[in-house]
């Protein structure tokens, strides 16, 4: 859209322009056209202020003088000076639009009104509507007679191109002036070997202006350059004689030798200066002139027929044209006005005036014109009027309301008319000024309801007017417009055009799930790319249209016969695309994103486990959860940050760990990088050759590409799955894993490749990487390893753990608790790489190792964590294994085996962990508790009560139970049993309780170390931590003394041919938890004794000093009650009792009567404590009452009975009575 100064200069440079007619004769035509490749009048186009050889000029229009800066004129030559039919138009429509298509193919703002073949189409349309009858815009104002200089009497030839019947119809008619001004022209060929010389060409330029005026006679000399064209000549032609008509038809089949010339050859610069000059002075001396000339004598002819009182009262009583003088009707728009009617005057001279850019006079002679073309039903011609008179409101700043009704008004007589060109010209004019965007969106669909024929003018209305409604702020709207243009193209045949519509609008439908619509619009791009020859574009939407599907907001349920026909002609175009673009063993890469790449990417080498078994295992709540890796590494050497990382990435997997982590690997060793694929698409998907891509940084900086093996995959429908890809470097340096590449299907040339894209955590430091919309993420370094060739390459697995599988489904090992399960640590080596040493270590208490057998030059050194080797390694070494975990449930064992090479450089570097876990699931068997207390019988002597349960499904064989110190697990005690019996066989569900005895000092006996050995020191240490944490738990301020170690009790046991072991671990000597007497009281005593006469029961009482600490000093005092009398020394005398030592007295209780009475009426006074307790005397003496019941029965005799129970019964008779 043009403001209004704007929109005149384009008026007058592409719409309406001043006519020069070019009437030359048949040899001048053919010499140029053949020489130069140009009609007459395409010779002098460009110089009629087209191009940079501009005509400036100051007219008269009646009274007022106007400066015109570029006056542009169009030459035509006569004999095409005619107005071209429908067909004509539309082939010449066509043919343009389909140019500027081609031109601007690589158009990118395809939503900018108007669009570049608008542009040229309504260019088209003015050019076609040239030489209309109802019009005098293309009035002749010069006449050009071109003779050439080689013919002979030029004079007679001109006399003859002066004859009216040479001009063109409408002026022979009568509806334009056929006597323009005139100018000769003698056409001077100089490379014509037949042109005259310079004395003959002079001769004949002097009788020409002999015989006609002398200022309206030229010479022209034309072509003095060479045969080979000027670029900026041709190209300053080739704008005016390639858009001039409608294209030639093809060439016969035996005229194909014949080539034309190219527009411009020949012609050398100079000769471009000389028809620029002639032109100028053509229009500046002839056709200016000849136009202010005849704008007066039009003017004075209207005004003796309209002006005046007497000629407006004939205008008042003027009949409209609808009887000639025979009384005939004449239909409506049967004939033009001819220029002696007023009505043709007054309408020539206001086209005249527009030209002269006079638009106020104009406007005046069509605001006169209109009323009566109205009159008389001359539709078309009252359109015409309306439409110049809208044009000159808008450019004289006119009122809105008046030019728009002045353009709607052409438009609705135009269409009165059938005059649906002229009609579609005003609509055009009146799009190109400044109006609501709304408005002219709607003014073009107006149209194309009232135009609805379905040709390429209404393909280009709603082309226009999706642009303008997406320009208002209407995109879906605009999106809709621009899909139906599209598809009427596509209809028509223009299949580029129909592209760029669907190009234009598919970004408005991306990202908003209308995934329908986009699918259409990219199968149907592809389609036509494919059939226009676009072959790189018709991938790129075939790749769009199937990336799609990629799209996890893709959920759209979408027929497997239409996803079958996507990729059968996708496969077509590709095949077709290699075809042309690949030459022989060349590849294309594209971008496919099927199948779809999920994001967790997984690196194993050759020392990660693989999988775990706990996947696989059932899950009871009962799990044990095993300490980490890195803590278990810290036990057996001080490690490095690089060894921390690497073992943390074994125990959590977190990818935050590749922040920094660089991982190594062995040359030779096979990286394996487990990648999921998954098909988003119903029908099968197959992929040849899938492989990794990367390369190898050496040590020298040289990039090395390196070869990975490769692998056929094929996808069912909707499938995921987990597929291991592998590379092997075969040299030290930097291992860089870039993408995963396969060949699509059975194209073996066309490789898709999908780069890794891993992003590492989200980094929150500051505030720029808090404020980024997208984030900010560290680097992933999983798919970055260092290649080393002085790495250990060692495999490890355990061997010995029966799997139980339950209906084909495999399951952890299952072992008894307490049993001793033996097994093996096979570590085997592939490289002769010499180590400095082998570490294993065990997570688990109940894994003890042992020296391996048979193995000369190897030295073993047993840690608490486990054992390192030194020395001469094997190819195979067997490192045994002993389990025995004494808790039941689900356990993780874990062996961490360490292996550093010799060399220098970075250790982290040199070693290489392996960490194998096993989950065992441990049934309940055998288990004891033992609770000791002190023997009353022999002093020094502690009393185990040991009670074993089966909680084992089968019946269990008790052996033998040992004990050993508590503080050192090599020394064994001497145990004896209080009973002496063979072996006892306890049934599932059943308890056993057994006494042993143990005399406390005693000689420990030292045991040799073994496996059992370090076993239970094991479990003891775990024993010892835990009791430990809980102590630290609890909060308690302070601690029992305990100068007594504690013992551990181990009771042996079978089953079939699994043994095992059940222990009391850290079984105290003294009471646990001692109360703050050192004593204990054992009251012996019968429990019935029948009431006669003084009745004396005798009880013994008998205290022990329980404490190990030292000697308790003491005395007792017996409480006599009114029940009971106590018969002989009542207090005691102070008594000194040295550790775990007894004393014991005799006292009588006398009873009155019966009855059950406690005996436990004794009270302890301490008067010296050991060194370190409570501290007491004689006049502080410490008091306590041993809080226990010892209970006597005292029954009355049998006649005292007998005669009570006679007395009760005659009681109850009489209260009967």
């Amino acid at each position: 859209m043009f403001e209004p100064r704007k929109y005149a200069e384009w008026l007058h440079s592409e719409v309406f322009q001043p006519v020069i007619v070019v009437i030359g004769t048949a040899q001048a035509k053919t010499r140029v056209k053949e020489v130069n490749g140009l009609s007459l009048a395409e010779l002098f186009a460009p110089f009629g202020g087209h191009s940079q050889y501009g005509i400036s000029v100051s007219v008269q229009s009646l009274e007022r003088q106007i400066t015109i800066d570029n006056l542009r004129v169009h030459f035509t030559d006569a004999d095409a000076a005619l107005q071209l039919s429908a067909l004509q138009a539309d082939q010449l429509a066509a043919w343009t639009v389909e140019s500027s298509a081609l031109e601007n193919a690589s158009r990118q703002k395809a939503l900018e009104p108007p669009s570049p073949w608008y542009e040229q189409w309504r260019s088209a349309l003015f050019r076609s509507l040239r030489w209309s009858d109802h019009e005098g815009l293309d009035q002749p104002t010069a006449a050009m007679l071109v003779v050439m200089s080689k013919e002979a009497e030029p004079a007679m030839l001109l006399e003859q191109l002066l004859h009216a019947s040479n001009m063109p119809p409408l002026c022979t008619q009568g509806i334009l002036d056929p006597v323009p001004s005139r100018v000769a022209v003698l056409l001077h060929d100089v490379s014509d070997p037949e042109s005259p010389n310079e004395d003959e060409l002079t001769q004949k330029l002097t009788d020409l202006k002999t015989r006609f005026a002398p200022n309206q006679v030229y010479v022209l000399q034309i072509n003095r350059g060479s045969a080979e064209v000027e670029p900026e000549i041709e190209e300053l032609f080739r704008n005016f004689s390639s858009n001039r008509h409608a294209p030639p038809p093809p060439p016969a089949p035996n005229e194909g030798a014949a080539c034309a010339a190219s527009p411009g050859s020949r012609l050398s610069s100079d000769d471009v200066k000389s028809v620029a000059q002639v032109v100028a002075e053509v229009v500046v001396r002839s056709a200016v002139p000849w136009m202010e000339k005849q704008l007066q004598q039009l003017e004075a002819q209207i005004s003796q027929t309209r002006k005046g009182f007497r000629n407006q009262l004939k205008y008042l009583w003027r009949k409209p044209r609808e009887a000639n003088e025979r009384g005939e009707v004449v239909q409506e728009d049967s004939g033009a006005y001819p220029l002696h009617s007023v009505e043709g005057q007054m309408r020539l001279a206001g086209d005249i005036s527009f030209h002269l850019r006079d638009y106020e006079v104009a406007l005046g002679y069509y605001r006169n014109v209109v009323s009566d073309f109205k009159q008389d039903r001359s539709w078309k011609h009252a359109a015409g009027a309306y439409e110049m008179w809208g044009l000159c409101t808008y450019i004289t700043n006119g009122a809105r309301s008046e030019r728009n009704r002045c353009m709607e008004s052409a438009y609705e007589h135009y269409l009165q008319a059938s005059s649906s060109r002229l009609a579609m010209r005003a609509v055009v004019l009146h799009q190109a000024m400044v109006s609501d965007l709304k408005d002219a969106a709607l003014r073009l669909m107006k149209v194309n309801g009232d135009l609805a024929d379905s040709n390429l003018r209404n393909a280009l209305i709603l082309e226009q007017a999706g642009q303008l409604y997406y320009t208002c702020a209407a995109p879906r709207k605009g999106a809709f417009h621009l899909v139906l243009a599209g598809h009427t193209y596509n209809k028509l045949g223009f299949k580029r055009l129909a592209l760029f519509s669907y190009q234009a609008v598919v970004d408005l439908y991306l990202g908003k799930g209308w995934f329908h619509i986009s699918d259409h619009f990219h199968f149907t791009m592809a389609r036509q790319a494919n059939r226009l020859g676009l072959k790189d574009e018709s991938l790129s939407h075939f790749l769009e249209l199937l990336n799609s599907f990629a799209d996890a907001d893709k959920k759209i349920g979408i027929q497997a016969e239409r996803e079958n026909t996507y990729i059968e002609e996708f496969l077509y175009v590709i095949k077709d695309w290699v075809h042309k673009r690949c030459g022989e063993g060349e590849t294309k890469t594209i971008d496919l994103q099927i199948p779809r790449i999920q994001p967790e990417v997984r690196v194993r080498l050759l020392d990660d486990v693989e999988c775990s078994r706990e996947a696989m295992s059932p899950k009871n709540g009962d799990e044990v959860a095993a300490a980490p890796w890195d803590a278990l590494g810290e036990k057996m050497l001080g490690i490095t940050t690089e060894d921390r990382l690497e073992l943390n990435w074994r125990q959590r997997s977190d990818p935050r760990i590749f922040d920094t982590l660089r991982r190594v690997t062995t040359v030779g060793a096979e990286v394996v990088v487990e990648v999921t694929l998954t098909n988003p698409m119903r029908v099968k998907w197959e992929m040849a050759a899938v492989r990794l891509r990367g390369q190898l940084q050496s040590t020298d900086g040289v990039a090395e590409e390196v070869v990975f093996a490769s692998q056929d995959v094929t996808l069912a429908p909707l499938e995921s799955r987990t597929i291991k890809l592998m590379a092997v470097p075969q040299k030290e340096g930097l291992l860089q894993i870039q993408s995963v590449t396969w060949n699509l299907f059975d194209c073996r040339q066309v490789i898709c490749d999908r780069p890794f894209q891993l992003k590492g955590r989200r980094l929150r430091n500051t505030l720029e990487q808090r404020a980024s919309k997208s984030g900010v993420y560290s680097g992933d370094l999983r798919l970055e390893l260092k290649v080393r060739s002085k790495k250990p390459r060692l495999s490890a697995q355990l061997q010995g753990l029966q799997l139980i599988e339950l209906e084909g489904v495999t399951r952890v090992p299952r072992l008894l608790q307490g049993e001793l399960h033996k097994c093996s640590l096979v570590i085997s080596t592939e490289t002769d790489c010499p180590l400095a040493f082998l570490h294993v270590a065990a997570s688990y208490p109940g894994v003890a190792l042992d020296a391996p057998e048979g193995y000369e030059g190897l030295e073993v050194d047993f840690r608490e964590e486990g054992l390192r080797l030194h020395g001469t390694f094997p190819r195979e070494l067997r490192v045994p294994v002993l389990v025995c975990i004494n808790a039941s449930g689900l356990h993780s064992v874990r062996l961490l085996v360490l292996a550093e090479a010799l060399g220098d450089g970075p250790k982290s570097e040199q070693r290489q962990w392996i960490t194998l876990e096993e989950q065992i699931r441990v049934e309940p068997a055998l288990s004891m508790t033992a609770r000791p207390s002190p023997s009353y019988a022999a002093d020094g002597r502690i009393l185990f009560s040991c009670h074993l349960e089966n909680r084992a499904a089968e019946a269990l064989q008790v052996q033998r139970v040992l004990c050993y110190s508590g503080s050192s697990g090599s020394s064994q005690l001497p145990f004896q049993a209080s009973s002496q019996g063979g072996e006892i066989v306890i049934q599932p569900g059943q308890n056993a309780q057994l006494l042993y005895t143990l005399q406390w000092p005693c000689e420990q006996i030292p045991a040799a170390q073994s496996t059992r050995s370090r076993l239970l020191q094991a479990n003891r240490a775990a024993h010892l931590a835990l009791s430990a944490a809980s102590k630290r738990s609890s909060r308690r301020e302070k601690e029992p003394l305990q100068m007594a170690p504690p013992v551990d009790l181990v009771v042996q046991w079978r089953q079939g041919d699994r043994a095992g072991e059940a222990c009391a671990l850290q079984v105290p000597l003294e009471r646990p938890e001692a109360p703050p007497c050192p004593l204990d009281l054992h009251l012996l005593a019968p429990e019935v004794a029948e009431m006669e006469a003084d009745l004396m029961v005798p009880v013994t009482v008998r205290i022990r000093n329980a404490s190990l600490a030292g000697s308790v000093s003491f005395y007792f005092v017996a409480e006599s009650t009114a029940d009971i009398a106590w018969i002989g020394c009542e207090r005691s005398e102070i008594i000194s009792l040295p550790p775990n030592t007894s004393h014991s007295a005799t006292l009588h209780a006398y009873f009155a009567q019966p009855g059950v009475y406690n005996l436990n009426r004794f009270r302890l006074f301490v008067v010296g404590m050991p060194s370190g307790s409570v501290p007491a005397s004689e006049q502080a003496p410490l008091a306590f009452a041993v809080p226990f019941e010892r209970l006597l029965h005292v029954t009355a005799g049998a006649e005292k009975i007998r005669g009570s129970m006679k007395h009760v019964e005659h009681e109850r008779r009489l209260d009967i009575l």
